[in-house]
């Protein structure tokens, strides 16, 4: 992972968990008003993108023992 990634996931991580707070207490309609529609998109789309590329680095994982692994017993 880059060194910003964990920046970048705790920073949509909280996002998240904003806006599951702000749903979970049926407020969204009134946190959309505040800070407009727009706003809602941006976070959200930033939420599911990096989400979605840490998911990619997960995916990852297996390879990556496999290539250790191999790596560790060719030497």
């Amino acid at each position: 992972m880059e060194n910003n990634s964990s920046y970048e996931l705790g920073y949509a991580f909280g996002i998240f968990t904003n806006l599951v707070e702000i749903a979970a207490n049926n407020k969204l309609k009134e946190h959309i008003q505040e800070i407009g529609f727009e706003k809602y998109l941006e976070e959200t789309i930033l939420v599911i993108q990096t989400f979605g590329k840490f998911t990619n680095y997960l995916d990852q994982i297996p390879e990556l023992l496999t290539a250790i692994q191999n790596n560790e017993a060719s030497h």
